[in-house]
């Protein structure tokens, strides 16, 4: 079977510093996977790759078809949503409308707008509470779950959340996980890039493990054990 995203000897440079050393991999449709690293291991260039928002060599294949020269637009209207790490909201919309302009261009109906709306609204109950209030009312977690729900509004075939967890609260890590284990279980194909492999036991199926820019191992979330973590992981 074709995987839905396929990357082949992928390189990330920042003006000429290389960061992200020859990555391959693939990922599957309809599962959740986990790129896992310390700080400074490249997970958040290859995501950034992927999107087509870095300098990157190498092939990156979505769907079967090479998205090399594909616009960071076209990536996205093809269906790649990445969720940045710190929340990037219009703090001057409501939530409401951070949502609804997160479908804009998207050639959907409104019908389809507002039953996608509603798939956010029951993945992430508070933010139906809020819907009339400025996001920058919300607190951090709220934010994170509004981050989340404007990358669902652009009907994603993959979805990509870069550090979904940091900084939130412990009630609030599980909700997110939660949520995201939902998604899988309502067939969308996620990748969660994070240090804890606490957090990929509870939603992914496969762990793609970076170190200083190189993927080292590849292997399932349930086999990562404490050798593991001290080799790769800390």
């Amino acid at each position: 079977m074709t995987p839905l995203l396929s990357l082949q000897q992928v390189r990330v440079s920042y003006d000429s510093t290389e960061v992200v050393h020859g990555v391959s991999l693939d990922i599957e449709a309809s599962k959740v996977s986990a790129i896992l690293g310390v700080n400074g291991a490249g997970k958040t260039a290859l995501a950034l790759a992927i999107a087509g928002l870095v300098n990157t060599a190498g092939l990156i294949k979505f769907m079967g078809q090479s998205i090399n020269d594909v616009s960071p637009w076209g990536r996205s209207h093809m269906g790649i949503a990445l969720v940045h790490e710190g929340r990037r909201l219009f703090h001057g919309l409501s939530v409401e409308e951070n949502l609804r302009l997160a479908a804009w261009r998207r050639g959907k109906s409104k019908s389809e707008v507002n039953r996608q709306l509603g798939f956010v609204e029951n993945l992430f109950p508070v933010l139906r509470r809020k819907l009339r209030e400025p996001s920058s009312r919300l607190s951090g977690g709220e934010q994170q779950m509004l981050a989340v729900g404007q990358g669902l509004m652009t009907f994603p075939k993959l979805l990509i959340l870069d550090e979904p967890t940091a900084g939130l609260a412990p009630k609030i890590v599980g909700e997110m996980l939660t949520a995201i284990r939902h998604l899988a279980d309502e067939g969308y194909s996620t990748v969660v890039i994070d240090q804890s492999v606490a957090n990929a036991r509870r939603v992914a199926e496969t762990a793609f493990l970076m170190r200083v820019g190189r993927l080292v191992q590849q292997m399932p979330v349930s086999a990562i054990n404490e050798t593991v973590i001290s080799e790769y992981l800390t």
